[in-house]
């Protein structure tokens, strides 16, 4: 499918899983998740949440991590524009291309290098609109010989 900026494909049920597994084993991956007191998340090369850590968890008003995990970043941040157009998702729509987070995310996976950028996010929260001003830091990692990244906001 053609998009504005990034690819719509996300990984399969299948895939997703053996993902989340992947990164849920690591104990590097997870003493980050658990020791870093800002936002973090780590995202597969489909751009898709593969796992969170509490303040994040905190920040989306969730408490169980499977609501947000498969979902892109925008999604779970619950973006206005994260279904801007019928097919579309995070990352994929006519304003991601100039969204903070979406460039740092297809920077790193498209350059394998550290990026980081400024989002300002229009979202939607308990039936009413609300703006964030992230600064998103994106940093590719490979485990098991798959391409995954850090993401820290502040």
């Amino acid at each position: 499918m053609e998009t504005a900026f990034g690819p719509v494909e996300k990984a399969d049920t299948q895939e997703l899983t053996a993902e989340i597994e992947t990164v849920s084993r690591n104990p590097v991956v997870t003493g980050l998740l658990h020791s870093t007191g800002g936002l973090l998340a780590v995202l597969d090369e489909h751009r898709q949440v593969v796992a969170l850590n509490h303040s994040l968890l905190e920040l989306l008003g969730i408490q169980d991590a499977s609501q947000a995990l498969g979902l892109r970043l925008g999604e779970a941040l619950e973006c206005v524009h994260a279904h801007d157009a019928p097919g579309h998702t995070c990352g994929s729509t006519r304003y991601c291309s100039t969204c903070g987070a979406a460039m740092a995310i297809i920077t790193s996976l498209g350059q394998d290098v550290v990026a980081e950028r400024i989002c300002a996010l229009s979202a939607r929260k308990g039936g009413r609109a609300i703006e964030l001003a992230l600064l998103v830091r994106s940093q590719p990692i490979r485990l098991a010989e798959k391409r995954f990244l850090l993401i820290f906001l502040q």
